[in-house]
């Protein structure tokens, strides 16, 4: 009954599939778990679009291995094919370490850029006070 109810409400069903928690918890091995598993299923694919979101709510890597891990989880006990998230996962797992280097090499450039303007700055202060010193032994 549950997974019916879960299966004919979306939401319901993104919020508490999206851990994997009912996939973890049922028993579907046996021939008295098969309109069970057909249910999950269906309701797995009619939960694909939902990937996009759950991606996008993701910000650092034990996240993204974690709703990796979850899809892993409904592909082994559901045999569905998860390929095609996988790769979505993957895909912007990759876009989020290539925006957090660029975003690394940036902040350092940007480091490197004040330190070398306060040296240059140190520099001409000390130039200043040298000078000021020659002045007074003239």
């Amino acid at each position: 009954m549950l997974i019916g109810e879960v299966s004919r409400c979306g939401e319901i069903w993104e919020k508490v599939f999206s851990k994997g928690e009912i996939v973890s918890v049922l028993d579907l091995e046996g021939p008295e778990s098969v309109s069970t598993l057909a249910a999950l299923r269906a309701a797995f694919q009619n939960s694909r679009q939902s990937i996009a979101s759950e991606i996008h709510e993701c910000r650092n890597a034990n996240e993204f291995e974690g709703l990796q891990e979850d899809y892993e989880l409904f592909g082994s006990s559901l045999g569905v094919d998860i390929s095609d998230e996988l790769g979505q996962i993957q895909k912007a797992y990759s876009e989020l370490n290539d925006y957090e280097e660029h975003r690394a090499d940036q902040m350092m450039d940007e480091y490197k850029g004040r330190y070398r303007e306060s040296r240059v700055s140190e520099d001409s202060v000390r130039d200043m006070f040298a000078s000021l010193r020659g002045d007074r032994e003239d």
